[in-house]
């Protein structure tokens, strides 16, 4: 995922934990890169969502800034795979109207799919469990 620096910063107020906490957001247009302060550390954020920790002059990966990027991109990976399931039930809804078989099908995929995603094991159910 790239981002203009605009969208980056409205990103970041959304997504970051405790946005309140953000202090001196500033977008660097010849950098490319967002930089703030946020929990008495700085942090540079660039348009692709890699962060760095700015120590003095220098960019470090750290474990802060990997955590706070793998809660962004966490986000971001979430909010494509529910689009892509909602376009895939969207195309299931209208297969329903012409071929059941196959609408059934990609239904049943979608379920499989969503059910590894909360971790929870397939189990098909028997005639007597209906």
């Amino acid at each position: 995922m790239t981002l203009t620096l605009e969208d980056l910063v409205q990103y970041l107020r959304k997504n970051v934990p405790q946005p309140k906490a953000i202090k001196h957001m500033v977008a660097d247009d010849k950098a490319k890169v967002i930089t703030f302060e946020w929990q008495s550390r700085k942090f540079a954020v660039q348009t692709s969502l890699q962060i760095f920790e700015l120590k003095g002059t220098g960019l470090f990966i750290t474990g802060a800034s990997s955590l706070l990027q793998l809660i962004l991109t966490s986000k971001t990976r979430n909010l494509t795979v529910i689009g892509e399931v909602y376009d895939t039930l969207s195309e299931s809804m209208n297969l329903l109207n012409g071929d059941q078989k196959k609408g059934l099908s990609l239904l049943q995929s979608v379920k499989t799919s969503l059910t590894r995603m909360v971790g929870k094991q397939v189990q098909k159910k028997t005639p007597a469990q209906s």
